[in-house]
């Protein structure tokens, strides 16, 4: 038998640019061994044989069509392409598709698709030596952009200027970052811009929200000029107006360099570089105490965002950066006139990273990447924002809850059964269930009681209703239960008019005591222009009474469908006797919701429970049946934001369609908790359509949201010993 040796043909075109191509290779009759000729190997038996054929995949996706083995002079080149990203949305329901089919000569004799379970959030790599501090990309950002023309072959990221940035994940658990902060140290960024905004800036908290202090932090003003500030307990700013008038916000690329060194205990020495000359600052130019030019926190670097236009004077038009950002680095010494000049000096990004490398950075972003690079680490607070809280009301319409930001689940609660502390500034839990639910669709609970233990010394909200489900956003707000500043207990209504009611009414008793107190409000319609609202805590009536809120059309709650909040309401905007903070500090358990106002008795039924298990039995149909039922026991912690998301695969569509992923006989359902973005499916080998479709599996975390998730997904197709691939290797999802 002879061997044959593998030559290569062009392929057919494809006649639609949303095919997957499967097309072949040449084969002619000489040689006497088997050959590999561009990744491709074949063998053909039989003296005088001869076959030809070619085997090519295509596909087009997010509007880029890619070939494994596109023409080139003399025949096909590869057998294997890197496409470009296809963006996919977290929305359950979005979903992108793919054409597949057998355009070629050889027929295939297997396919797959295959996610290869390594999901992970988008990073810019920290290049620096040692353990690194990456920054997840959130928001909207491009990786891969050009970068600057002096850098030759260097690239970028684009930032939007309304949402996109990078957060760091080692924030203090790093001993460069950790309290007091970096004091000495330099930072260097090239950034290019038409409108400006933060290039960097240091804050204690993690993402851009709840941050109590900031400082460290470079930006462009509406002006072009660059500014650095500091704030040693006093603000600081140096800009290069100092010197000069040039706008830097010309669409050109700069490189920003500013650096920070104490030279006694009571000054400091900043300067500020661009495009390697000195601009402002100089010697002990800042008025310091006890050695620190920045101020004594623990934090987290931020990349195209800061607190600038928070308390600063000459602050940037944007927190968020609008422009691009690369070769970004925080350097632990202050670096001299001449290390900046050798900075400014390299034709290469190569070079430049030598250069930069050369002055021991602690951090350096190249930002040279693609979302390729995936970060499968832990994410601050996310442990705790991704514990959920059951609703065990049996409802059939059960109203999850997710924690966000600072919550910690305790089993020291008031009736010897579970309970969850909130740390007062970051700490809620989000309701799953809004509209259309009936109960809480438009015009929303009007006939209800609500129940909850509380222990406090400072108070907050204990439960909201809005009509967003998150923290942020809202347009209404009322049937909110909180505690004032001076320790009494409050309830609201907006018929259209505010309507508060306080434990003041007949007591004088402070409730921010650190002991556990149980709160019941009951609300019920008496006639079309009144209603009864009536409070209690501790089994005692001590506001309220028969007709005491006047109303319009039977409504005493404003008329809008909405969401319930655990921990935050809307009490401190427009309320005159408001919380100290819309956040709830201190420790709450065994929360219920009602559909009916509960008497007296009733009210006395539940402050004489003795255990969590006799109250549960109580808000479960012993005493009333509740609609919603949080005894606040964390039962799940999602630790990885990729937990967060599912993905199917579909063949085909309408009735005929059938799931691959989970395997089913008829069309994928929804993505679902259990459907994890780990998928490894056999295609069928004829024409197809495929249809990916993302989802999130539940209410998204403070913590995640706005993260890209990357996805990478590949195909493959073989015909006999032949094979060609494509891979996605940055598809990504933003949560």
């Amino acid at each position: 038998m002879a061997w044959w040796r593998a030559v290569r043909s062009r392929p057919r075109r494809a006649r639609t640019v949303l095919s997957v191509l499967l097309g072949v290779l040449a084969v002619a009759a000489v040689a006497s061994a088997p050959e590999a000729f561009g990744g491709f190997g074949a063998t053909v038996g039989g003296t005088g044989q001869t076959a030809s054929g070619t085997l090519v995949l295509a596909d087009t996706t997010a509007g880029s069509t890619c070939t494994s083995a596109p023409d080139v002079a003399g025949g096909l080149a590869g057998d294997t392409a890197v496409c470009p990203t296809s963006l996919l949305a977290p929305t359950v329901g979005a979903s992108r598709t793919v054409t597949v089919a057998n355009e070629g000569s050889l027929t295939p004799s297997s396919a797959t698709l295959s996610t290869g379970g390594s999901c992970g959030v988008e990073k810019l790599a920290d290049a620096a030596t040692g353990s690194g501090d990456p920054g997840l990309v959130v928001g909207g950002t491009t990786v891969g952009v050009p970068g600057p023309p002096a850098l030759a072959g260097s690239k970028a990221v684009a930032f939007d200027g309304s949402s996109g940035y990078a957060e760091t994940v080692a924030g203090p658990t790093q001993p460069f970052d950790a309290a007091p902060g970096p004091q000495t140290f330099s930072i260097a960024a090239w950034f290019e811009t038409t409108t400006g905004g933060s290039v960097i800036g240091f804050t204690d908290s993690q993402s851009d929200a709840n941050q109590t202090t900031w400082d460290r932090q470079l930006w462009v003003d509406p002006s072009g000029h660059v500014v650095f500030g500091l704030y040693p307990n006093r603000i600081f700013e140096l800009s290069s107006a100092q010197t000069t008038a040039k706008d830097y916000a010309d669409g050109s690329w700069h490189l920003a360099v500013v650096t920070v060194k104490p030279v006694t205990t009571t000054s400091a020495t900043v300067e500020l570089y661009v495009d390697g000359q000195l601009v402002a600052g100089g010697r002990r130019d800042e008025a310091i105490t006890n050695d620190q030019p920045a101020q004594d926190y623990g934090g987290y670097w931020h990349l195209g965002w800061s607190g600038a236009t928070s308390g600063w004077p000459d602050p940037p038009t944007s927190a968020f950066w609008q422009g691009a950002l690369t070769d970004v680095a925080v350097i632990p010494t202050a670096l001299s006139a001449s290390q900046v000049a050798a900075l400014s000096a390299p034709t290469s990004q190569a070079a430049f990273a030598a250069a930069l490398s050369a002055t021991g950075p602690e951090s350096f972003w190249a930002m040279q990447g693609t979302a390729a690079s995936r970060y499968t680490g832990p994410v601050a607070d996310l442990a705790s924002a991704g514990t959920t809280f059951p609703d065990d009301s049996g409802n059939p319409g059960t109203n999850t809850g997710t924690g966000q930001g600072g919550v910690t689940p305790s089993s020291a609660g008031p009736l010897s059964g579970p309970a969850t502390s909130f740390n007062g500034s970051t700490g809620w839990i989000e309701t799953t269930t809004g509209p259309p639910t009936p109960f809480y669709a438009a015009p929303g609970p009007q006939t209800f009681s609500i129940a909850a233990w509380f222990e406090t010394t400072t108070g907050g909200s204990v439960i909201g209703f809005t009509d967003s489900q998150s923290d942020a956003n809202q347009t209404t707000w009322d049937r909110q239960l909180w505690v004032d500043p001076s320790g009494h207990v409050v309830f609201g209504l907006y018929p259209n008019r505010i309507f508060e009611l306080s434990s003041a009414q007949t007591t004088g008793k402070d409730y921010a005591d650190g002991s556990w107190h149980l709160a019941v409000v009951t609300v019920t319609p008496v006639r079309t222009s009144w209603a009864t609202v009536k409070l209690y805590v501790d089994g005692q009536l001590v506001a309220g009474g028969r007709r005491d809120e006047a109303i319009t059309n039977d409504q005493p709650a404003q008329d809008y469908g909405g969401y319930w909040h655990l921990g935050w309401s809307g009490a401190t905007s427009r309320w005159p006797d408001p919380p100290a903070s819309a956040f709830w500090q201190g420790g709450l358990a065994q929360v219920a919701v009602f559909p009916a106002a509960l008497s007296a008795a009733q009210v006395r039924s539940l402050s004489q429970a003795s255990t969590d298990t006799a109250y549960a039995t109580a808000v479960t149909g012993g005493v009333a049946a509740a609609n919603a039922y949080w005894p606040l026991a964390a039962t799940q912690v999602a630790g990885f934001p990729c937990d967060l998301l599912a993905v199917t695969v579909q063949l085909g569509a309408g009735p005929t369609a059938r799931c691959l992923a989970p395997a089913g006989s008829g069309p994928c359902p929804a993505p679902a908790s259990g459907d994890p973005p780990d998928v490894v499916t056999s295609l069928p080998t004829g024409g197809a359509t495929l249809t990916f479709t993302t989802g999130t599996t539940g209410p998204v975390p403070a913590a995640a949201r706005g993260l890209h998730l990357v996805v990478p997904w590949q195909l493959v197709a073989r015909a006999g010993s032949f094979s060609a691939q494509l891979d996605h290797p940055d598809t990504t999802v933003e949560l």
